[in-house]
């Protein structure tokens, strides 16, 4: 008895596991009379609405009422027409922008045929230097003869 009493149990004797598995689980469901009384409510309330002349949210339309409202088709109107006016404003800047680009693209070719008309002129410049400066070279080299070779035109050479 003594070992019986010196060993702790393992497993609570009131909490048992075939004790816990076998109790029933109780599913809360209302009664159908309570469900119901909503779709039911729903269904009078549409039903008073119809007879009524209002117009109810519906699905098949899937406008809302409000969006029927005078003021708010007022207002879906003023937005729309400054839409248009917003787009008018933005195709007549495109407009002008490809104006202003097409002008440019004008400007840039007729600086780039100028940078290449004064390029072929620079070239042209310098051809014509080089031809000057041969020319005179030569002006110079003649001048250097005849003052080796003519006493009569040049007569402090030969002295």
């Amino acid at each position: 008895m003594d070992e019986q009493e010196n060993t702790a149990p393992t497993k609570p004797q009131h909490c048992s596991e075939p004790d816990v598995l076998k109790t029933p689980v109780k599913e809360v469901t209302a009664p159908a009379k309570d469900q119901n009384t909503t779709v039911k409510k729903t269904k009078k309330r549409l039903k008073k609405s119809a007879g009524s002349g209002e117009k109810l949210f519906s699905q098949d339309t899937a406008t809302p009422p409000w969006k029927h409202s005078k003021n708010y088709k007022a207002k879906q109107k003023r937005e729309y027409e400054q839409l248009l006016e917003k787009k008018k404003d933005l195709e007549t800047e495109v407009t002008n922008l490809e104006t202003e680009v097409g002008r440019l693209r004008q400007e840039s070719v007729w600086w780039q045929q100028v940078s290449i008309r004064t390029a072929c002129e620079r070239q042209q410049l310098k051809i014509e230097y080089e031809e000057l400066r041969i020319e005179r070279e030569m002006l110079k080299a003649k001048h250097r003869w005849a003052t080796q070779r003519c006493p009569v035109c040049h007569p402090l050479s030969f002295n």
